[in-house]
């Protein structure tokens, strides 16, 4: 283990195979240290949606920063209409906020799309996003 950098960085990974030839990766992507997280935390109906139907999404934002509220957005989607429950959440330090997301399909069956959902702090200005697939059944 190690403790994360405060500043941009890069992963570099170096070791022995099992037949004790060096070993070394290099990461193309920049990290950028957050203070916050934002995952799924539950989706009733495994990321389907069904045409008349709704399904039911739960996200949390894990804040190891100041206490801070964060709001929250999902980004248009040609085939999703999403309804926010909350349009912010308080999350204090070294806990977690969560907030839950109804999508319904605009389209038949079969389709699919990325959703972005975003939360970001009010005055750390610190953006978090997660991507996932939705599909209508």
């Amino acid at each position: 283990s190690f403790s994360t950098p405060t500043v941009p960085f890069r992963m570099k990974l170096r070791g022995k195979t099992k037949k004790n030839f060096d070993f070394e990766r290099s990461s193309n992507n920049i990290v950028h240290p957050s203070h916050a997280l934002l995952r799924v935390l539950y989706a009733r109906q495994e990321f389907t949606v069904p045409i008349r139907g709704r399904e039911l999404v739960i996200f949390f934002v894990y804040n190891t920063g100041a206490t801070e509220v964060f709001d929250l957005k999902v980004k248009d989607s040609s085939k999703f209409n999403a309804l926010v429950q909350r349009s912010a959440v308080r999350v204090y330090k070294n806990r977690s906020g969560f907030f839950f997301v109804y999508f319904s399909a605009k389209s038949t069956s079969g389709a699919a799309d990325n959703v972005i959902v975003t939360a970001t702090g009010r005055t750390s200005k610190v953006s978090v996003n997660h991507v996932f697939s939705l599909m209508v059944v």
